[in-house]
């Protein structure tokens, strides 16, 4: 009968250690998950702060008509652009589904075929060279991606040809700006008329 009861003693002392590092590993547990829950809601928060702080600095979401480098990088949620990178800053085509250097200072480049803007229409080579022109004729930081452009030659609706000053190494890289659609220029410059140019992209203002 003693051995019996040293067993059963043995036994609930072994239960009672084994629910109390059961309820010791739970509790951890939820120290961690109420932990991880206040670390995302504090990212949360930090994110959505700086998103309402940087919407509210925006004077205007033409991409071409700001200096403020929040308006380019929210830009690139509404644009699609020629080409774009990939996580590890390889190429990627974006609109255009080929690049053909034609020489060492001509480069041909072929759009996709249905590619559209958020109103329907086709994104042409049309929009391409307007889009060029208008950095040209802008202050912003993409004129200097592209200022070694001198000329385009539109071939057809799919296809435009850049010209170059000069030979430049890894062209193709600086073919990282947004694509918008032509309009008249006139109502195109005018921030009131035209805050927000026609889209590309799925996420729109």
């Amino acid at each position: 009968m003693g051995k019996i009861m040293r067993y059963l003693f043995i036994i609930i002392v072994i239960a009672i250690v084994g629910f109390a590092i059961y309820k010791g590993i739970e509790a951890q547990k939820t120290e961690k998950r109420e932990e991880l829950k206040d670390k995302k809601a504090v990212q949360e928060n930090t994110v959505q702060r700086d998103l309402r702080l940087a919407i509210s600095e925006i004077d205007t979401f033409n991409p071409y008509k700001s200096n403020n480098r929040n308006v380019q990088e929210v830009s690139k949620l509404f644009y699609d652009s020629i080409l774009t990178f990939d996580q590890n800053y390889n190429l990627k085509l974006e609109l255009a589904k080929d690049i053909q250097k034609v020489n060492e200072l001509n480069y041909r480049i072929i759009l996709v075929d249905n590619a559209k803007f958020s109103d329907g229409t086709d994104i042409t080579s049309r929009d391409v060279e307007f889009s060029v022109q208008q950095i040209i004729a802008g202050n912003n930081p993409y004129k200097d991606i592209i200022q070694n452009i001198v000329s385009t030659t539109i071939e057809n609706d799919k296809s435009i040809i850049f010209t170059l000053k000069e030979p430049k190494k890894d062209f193709e890289y600086y073919l990282n700006f947004p694509i918008t659609k032509k309009i008249d220029v006139e109502v195109f410059n005018d921030k009131n008329r035209y805050p927000i140019p026609v889209q590309s992209r799925k996420v729109l203002v």
